[in-house]
């Protein structure tokens, strides 16, 4: 019998100046979901580590998606106007809609901002980031640092319970892939003449 490949899908918005933020988030959140649920391995996904050079990567995605139990979203403006963080999130709401479970294998944590998101997303509860966001790599040898794992601790508890919840493996979760024509434009700062 299929069983899941990946605990967690690890989606983001890409972005060379928040890189070692995502991947140390992406490293603490293993180690003390880890200590949750008792184990020596647990299996996130994240693109950066798990596609190779000379990979098929639309298709990694696409596998990756449906073998995982979870997704973690790490949401700013950019995660809105990206047609693969979209079409990952759209893939785990159709997939909450047919398993039509109480305990949610949708994780979101703000980055940044909130209020420009799609109403949708205003709509889940998410953790608030938007204090620890940095593109400094001395952030995390800082007290900020040092607080920030703190709630990422408590966010590591949260997804250790939706692993444990995941609902039976199902080889037809579906994928959803956005059209690059179907993503909406950031808003134009419009110019004020005084």
């Amino acid at each position: 019998m299929a069983d899941y490949e990946y605990d967690v899908f690890f989606s983001y918005k890409r972005d060379e100046l928040t890189r070692e933020w995502h991947e140390k988030v992406k490293v603490l959140l293993e180690y003390w979901i880890r200590q949750e649920l008792n184990v020596t391995k647990i299996r996130i996904f994240m693109d950066t580590e798990d596609i190779k050079t000379g990979d098929k990567w639309k298709q990694i995605i696409e596998k990756s998606l449906r073998n995982s139990k979870c997704l973690v979203g790490i949401w700013s403006p950019d995660y809105f106007h990206s047609r693969w963080c979209l079409s990952e999130w759209a893939s785990f709401r159709e997939r909450d809609k047919i398993i039509k479970q109480d305990s949610p294998i949708i994780l979101p944590a703000r980055y940044h901002d909130g209020d420009s998101f799609p109403e949708e997303a205003r709509n889940l509860q998410s953790r608030d980031f938007t204090e620890f966001n940095s593109t400094m790599a001395y952030f995390w040898k800082s007290e900020d640092g040092f607080e920030f794992e703190k709630k990422l601790k408590e966010f590591a508890k949260e997804i250790a319970e939706a692993i444990k919840n995941a609902p039976e493996y199902r080889d037809d979760f579906p994928i959803i892939i956005i059209e690059e024509q179907d993503v909406q434009e950031p808003k134009k700062i419009e110019r004020i003449t005084v």
